[in-house]
């Protein structure tokens, strides 16, 4: 999946051509495997178009993060202690669509990433406008002490 995240070029003068521009766009993938793929593929396409119109080039790469996976185990110690805890638990057909951290993590742990529902009426996460809903903090913090509770002592 690819997201164009920023566009640059030129000045905005009508009936000038461009000298330079910038394109930002954020690759995603489920695996690892997938994202070498992307970027391979981010890579051919970049240089097939600017060797066709004779275009100089530079690609550069920030927070390539690994590929999110998580531990079966895990995932069920967090339903568990969202249950006991009175939440509602809904599993994702699909995995998130987020550039994590996380990948990190579970590359080396076992884990499970999850999200707590803060309502269909308040902005994204990465909007302008989102305003952290603090109701969200008793509410994480009720299911991390209770797999705490349950799984760590």
């Amino acid at each position: 999946m690819t997201t164009t995240v920023h566009a640059n070029m030129g000045e905005p003068a009508f009936g000038v051509t461009p000298a330079g521009a910038t394109l930002m766009v954020n690759l995603r993938s489920e695996t690892n495997d997938g994202m070498e793929m992307l970027v391979d593929a981010a890579k051919q396409l970049v240089n097939a178009t600017a060797s066709n119109y004779d275009i100089e080039y530079d690609i550069g790469w920030a927070d390539i993060f690994d590929a999110s996976v998580n531990n079966q185990e895990c995932v069920d110690q967090v339903v568990k202690a969202a249950k006991i805890t009175g939440h509602n638990v809904s599993l994702l057909d699909e995995p998130f669509r987020w550039a994590e951290d996380f990948g990190a993590i579970s590359a080396s742990a076992k884990g499970a990433m999850f999200a707590f529902g803060a309502g269909e009426n308040i902005p994204q996460i990465h909007n302008s406008d989102y305003d952290f809903p603090d109701q969200l903090i008793e509410k994480g913090k009720a299911i991390f002490f209770e797999i705490y509770k349950n799984y760590l002592l």
